[in-house]
């Protein structure tokens, strides 16, 4: 075994470059490493923009957080829109042929980050204006006028390319956006993703090109982002192991000779810890990383900030050099490294109150031995939490390098942590394959808070309101009566006049909800009576249990009138209400309650009103 970390290999550190949109473009391509398999990706990207109308156009890159996807949207646009940068993929065949395919095309490029959508400060389309606004040399501006009536009309992508000279054409590069597809505000989630969707499908025939940059997790098969955008984009995924090929050659080169020291030094390792977790390859190739730390780096990337997962080891590196060859860069450096950023974050504010009361409270109840133990593997759960990972106590005591206590007193130690967690660590499994996970994030339970919802909102005639308005609406295309009164205004009576044809002229009367007949005492002026003794004065339809009986007219003398040649007066459900007074003596007049709702009905049009008044939250 040599005598420390830096025998075994040649540091060259990288450029930890972060802020894509205002680094100058040769710069972003001398700071990206092209493995071949990269380099391969960012050849079909180029490609696959330079095909101008057609499906080839729209890229999708998806991958875990940190990965490098921005970077890589970052390389296309550098060499897309930037000509003079093309010098420098020279020595990449690959690239060097796919940058051939962009003579002769003029890329505007649209830069689009998603960041404001979470925040709910504003909506994708006033986003793309404003990165329309911001093309570097070549801004576009519309009017208000010009830009709302485009959207209205669904022609806001032919409005975009009527401002475009011949050999020109669009580059958008969407990045950031995987939050605003996360989180529960559906309406938001939809409008983000119909935009995304929309500006695909008008690519295969207009000249734009699209870049866009999506988390793994959103684009999972089992969601519904992955089966709208995979039909609309071609898809292209970058892992983690993208990550370790780049540390291995690029930052931590090896010699053959060093290589077959790493190769030693990972069998000593597995004689302290025989149920290591990770492959040879694995360990010698991110050597002096422990491998644990890339398995966690999403999440550090989804909660810090200042994140990467090569800033972190430029800034490590000079201490570890120093270190004696088993001492790997591990969590345990990670998690003090990013410990404040990280108790600032707001959304860990729970997992943060249990990491502080387990170290103030039970920590120092633990024997010397004990002690530090415990503390670095409360360090390792809690990060490998923020990837939403349960893991074993094996795998915590390798991550951790926790030879010397050995994998049974580590899962002792973690069972009293569990214990004394107040049910903030979750164990989870069988007795032969315990799993620990810490909470960082209450879980989004829509089930149990439609419940409480449903509970929460009253039977009333909101929900004959609801009733009327759906069904009308569904039964008749020009019914009056529109959901938006009732969500915008929460208007309960409802009343419009309505024309309706018969017999080469047209009948004016009203149809009413919640609001009671329109009569008068007769004779009014200008009306008078036909002294027929046959009008119906009313006409009663059975409901409910009476739906085999026939309806029954009235036929009397009509002492009232209406100034209207008809009146339907819809009642409420919900209450035990007689006919209105006068409305037996209206010949003019159809008065109609709705038989009372059952308990499934009522169960269905709460539900619906709670989606549409508070979808968002439940």
């Amino acid at each position: 075994m040599l005598q420390n970390v830096r025998a075994y290999f040649d540091y060259q550190p990288i450029d930890p470059l972060a802020n894509f949109l205002d680094a100058n473009a040769e710069r972003i391509i001398r700071s990206y490493h092209f493995t071949s398999e990269l380099s391969r990706l960012a050849s079909r990207l180029i490609e696959g923009i330079a095909s101008l109308k057609t499906p080839e156009a729209a890229r999708l890159i998806a991958g875990a957080r940190g990965t490098g996807k921005s970077h890589m949207l970052a390389v296309v646009r550098a060499l897309a829109c930037t000509p003079k940068t093309r010098h420098t993929v020279v020595g990449n065949p690959p690239l060097a042929n796919a940058v051939k395919r962009l003579e002769g095309i003029t890329f505007l490029p649209v830069y689009i980050s998603g960041t404001r959508l979470t925040q709910g400060l504003t909506d994708f389309a006033s986003l793309l204006r404003e990165a329309l606004a911001n093309i570097p040399e070549s801004p576009i501006a519309f009017d208000d006028a010009q830009w709302f009536s485009a959207i209205q009309d669904q022609q806001i992508c032919e409005l975009l390319t009527s401002r475009l000279f011949p050999g020109m054409a669009f580059l958008f590069v969407i990045d950031d956006v995987s939050d605003a597809l996360r989180l529960p505000r559906r309406s938001l989630a939809q409008d983000t993703l119909d935009w995304l969707t929309k500006l695909a499908e008008k690519s295969r025939h207009l000249p734009l090109a699209l870049l866009l940059a999506l988390d793994s997790d959103v684009t999972a098969p089992h969601t519904g982002t992955a089966a709208r955008l995979t039909a609309d984009y071609q898809t292209d995924t970058l892992t983690l192991d993208t990550l370790r090929r780049i540390t291995d050659q690029a930052v931590f080169r090896k010699t053959p000779q060093q290589r077959a020291e790493l190769a030693a030094l990972y069998q000593e390792t597995l004689k302290s810890l025989p149920r290591f977790h990770w492959s040879e390859e694995e360990f010698c190739s991110l050597y002096p990383v422990h491998p644990a730390a890339l398995e966690v780096a999403p999440g550090l990337s989804t909660y810090c900030e200042s994140f990467s997962l090569f800033s972190f080891i430029n800034g490590i590196i000079g201490g570890a050099l120093r270190r004696r060859p088993m001492q790997l860069i591990s969590l345990d450096d990670l998690f003090d490294k990013y410990d404040f950023e990280l108790k600032r974050h707001p959304t860990l504010a729970r997992a943060v109150a249990v990491y502080d009361y387990l170290s103030t409270m039970r920590l120092p109840e633990l024997s010397f031995e004990q002690r530090i133990p415990a503390k670095l593997l409360l360090k390792g759960l809690f990060l490998y939490s923020l990837v939403g990972r349960p893991v074993s106590a094996d795998e915590l005591t390798d991550a951790m390098m926790l030879g010397d206590i050995g994998y049974h007193q580590a899962a002792l130690l973690l069972d009293d942590l569990q214990a004394h967690s107040e049910g903030q660590i979750v164990k989870e499994g069988s007795a032969a394959a315990w799993r620990y996970s810490l909470t960082v994030i209450e879980r989004f339970d829509s089930e149990a808070r439609l419940k409480v919802a449903l509970a929460e909102t009253a039977n009333d005639d909101t929900l004959d309101a609801l009733l009327v308005t759906l069904g009308g609406s569904a039964a008749f295309h020009d019914f009056p009566f529109s959901l938006d009164a009732l969500l915008l205004s929460g208007a309960k009576t409802y009343r419009d006049e309505i024309t309706v044809p018969w017999r080469n002229t047209g009948r004016r009367g009203i149809v009413s909800f919640g609001a009671l007949p329109e009569i008068f005492a007769n004779p009014p002026v200008g009306i008078e009576r036909s002294g027929d003794p046959f009008t119906p004065a009313a006409v009663v339809i059975p409901t409910g249990d009476e739906a085999d009986a026939k309806p029954s007219v009235i036929y009397h003398w009509a002492d009232e009138l209406c100034e209207y040649d008809w009146q339907l007066c819809i009642g409420a459900s919900q209450a035990s209400v007689s006919l209105a007074e006068g409305s037996a003596t209206t010949p003019s007049l159809l008065y109609w309650r709705p038989a009372s709702l059952s308990e499934a009905d009522t169960e269905t049009l709460k539900s619906l009103w709670i989606a549409y008044t508070r979808g968002e939250d439940v």
